[in-house]
């Protein structure tokens, strides 16, 4: 399993004072990967709360296939949390899932 650190437990000279087993469902493939810059795992949306609360990274698997891998980011035709929420232009299909309306006649 990959490992990252917390921004506020580095060491003056940027040495994490001791490394954290990534969370189910975040991105730590890259060296020197921090709470603050940690991506999701596409499928995977970033928790904003729990971070702030709490001093944590925490990922959440999404209901539907509009999180590609990017903290605020969704799909096109979704928006807000989980990426469940569909933009303008877009309606509902499924529970969680957005399509692009037709225009009007």
């Amino acid at each position: 399993r990959e490992y990252f650190a917390y921004t506020e437990r580095l060491d003056p000279v940027g040495n994490p004072a001791k490394c954290y087993e990534c969370p189910e469902g975040g991105n730590c493939d890259s060296e020197g990967v921090t709470d603050l810059d940690m991506q999701p795992k596409s499928g995977w949306w970033h928790d904003p709360w729990v971070e702030k609360d709490l001093g944590t990274v925490e990922f959440i698997k999404c209901r539907n296939k509009a999180c590609p891998g990017e903290r605020g980011v969704c799909a096109t035709g979704y928006e807000g949390v989980l990426c469940s929420e569909c933009t303008d232009g877009y309606g509902r299909t499924e529970q969680y899932d957005c399509e692009k309306c037709d225009e009007p006649l």
